[in-house]
Parts: structure tokens; sequence; C-alpha cells
């Protein structure tokens, strides 16, 4: 472990900023499984909802997404994989949908394949100043 003295510097317009980073293994037409990340919820963090689409599942609900953003490590066959936000609803159903294509095709991701996410939300429904 890097025990080292880290400056933090994050100039933004929102007064509250939150970030969820999460990762899972692929499990095929199943939910991910290694599901690993503060904030996500308990159970089924992320669905497997069809071929390609998962729904990742938030423990609490937030006043809005700010931004999302994934990758796919494939060990096997790396390949060109793109995560697509689908749609959102984090302020009441707590969820991100998104799509997983490999070579322009809905795909789902395989025991080999881990998926790397980042969440940006909200945490205040207040303006900053000069608004």
């Amino acid at each position: 472990m890097g025990a080292r003295n880290l400056n933090r510097v994050q100039f933004t317009m929102e007064r509250d900023v939150v970030r969820i980073f999460g990762r899972g293994t692929g499990a095929g037409a199943a939910n991910c499984t290694a599901v690993k990340g503060m904030g996500l919820a308990t159970t089924n963090p992320i669905d497997q909802t069809a071929t390609g689409r998962y729904t990742i599942n938030l423990a609490d609900k937030w006043p809005g997404l700010l931004m999302f953003r994934a990758a796919i490590v494939d060990a096997t066959t790396p390949d060109d994989w793109e995560v697509v936000l689908v749609s959102e609803d984090v302020a009441s159903a707590k969820q991100i949908l998104i799509a997983v294509f490999k070579g322009g095709t809905l795909t789902d991701l395989t025991t080999d394949d881990k998926i790397l996410f980042e969440i940006v939300i909200s945490n205040s429904t207040k303006l900053p100043r000069g608004y």
C-alpha cells in the first residue's frame, strides 16, 4: 500500500458531489458477481436484464446524476467494447441502465470480463451562488 501525502483539488459548480466507484465480474446471462463498491445496493447491485443490458442499483436516492463512465476489462480477447448509458433514475428508482456492446453488438459479460465504473452524483438540490 502506498502511504503518500496527496493533495485533493476539485473545482465544481455543484455544492456537494459524490463519486461511487464500482466493479463486477460478468456471469453470462446472469447478474454480475464479485461486485464491489460503496453506495451500491446490497441485493443484486448489477442486474443483467437482457442480452448486453444491465441495471446498476444504488443503495440510496440522489438528487441527480452528473456523470457516468465505464470500461470493460477483457483479458482473453480485447476488442472494441463500448458501454452506453441508456437511462437513469437516481432520484426515485435508484437505478442506472446501461448497454454493453462488443463489436457493435449487445453482448453479455462473461466470467473473463470485468466492468469498472464511476458514478458522479449530486448530493444537493441547492444551486451554487450566482444562479
